[in-house]
């Protein structure tokens, strides 16, 4: 059977078991509506919606080092900033007692959460083995509590901007823009842009977003691959020649 070589999200020199704070898109299985509708501005979640925020809601219960933070479910993917204590400092376990057990990392933790997710999703639906959330996730390390304060407001208006979000269906167009979420052409695209400063010409953000796999400083972009460095393409354009 053939497989496609996908791009690893994770920083490779982060150890994201560390104490820090970390905003997460989950985005559903060829990301489809399936867990309700935006209307007015608001999400109304339908039962598998439901489902899924009890099981993210979970997460926070389950273990206690993880705090969660300001999220959002939308139709076909769900934003959350997620802040993973370190117990051995002393004081930050919240529901009291020690705890031997190591920290999950968070790969481990998102992990935990799809697990749970789809299969009582399944349960409800009765389609047993059945696949709920695309493979791997995007993620951002936040740097601050400046940065913390603009993912915050982020997630809290996305629902008011569902019309140009990038993971809007009807915002994705034919050809290859459209299997990656609806990049071209898109206001929100657009938007993130002037307002993260991702442009490569914009001096406000020098030394913040770079060419190569370095993650720049929007919260939509952060972890992914942005394709080969340059010292890559060079040794490409060698071996060609």
């Amino acid at each position: 059977m053939e497989t496609r070589n996908r791009r690893a999200n994770r920083l490779k020199a982060h150890d994201y078991s560390r104490a820090g704070g970390y905003f997460v898109t989950i985005c559903a299985g060829g990301r489809i509506n399936r867990f309700g509708d935006i209307v007015g501005g608001e999400m109304n979640m339908n039962e598998e919606g439901r489902i899924v925020a009890e099981s993210w809601e979970w997460l926070g219960r389950q273990y206690d080092y993880v705090e969660l933070d300001e999220w959002a479910l939308m139709p076909n993917h769900l934003h959350g900033v997620l802040i993973i204590h370190d117990a051995r400092a002393g004081g930050n376990i919240r529901r009291g007692g020690s705890r031997t057990a190591p920290t999950k990392p968070l790969g481990r933790l998102i992990g935990a959460f799809k697990t749970v997710s789809t299969k009582r999703i399944n349960i409800y639906r009765d389609t047993p083995g059945a696949k709920l959330w695309q493979r791997s996730f995007h993620d951002r390390v936040i740097r601050d509590e400046a940065d913390m304060s603009g993912i915050r407001e982020y997630v809290r208006s996305n629902p008011l901007k569902w019309a140009s979000d990038a993971h809007n269906p009807a915002n994705r167009t034919e050809g290859r823009g459209a299997r990656q979420g609806g990049r071209r052409d898109n206001p929100a695209r657009a938007e993130a842009t002037e307002r993260y400063g991702i442009r490569r010409d914009n001096p406000a953000r020098a030394g913040f977003c770079l060419v190569g796999t370095t993650p720049c400083g929007c919260p939509l972009q952060e972890g992914r691959a942005r394709g080969p460095s340059l010292r890559i393409r060079q040794r490409r354009r060698k071996i060609r020649l």
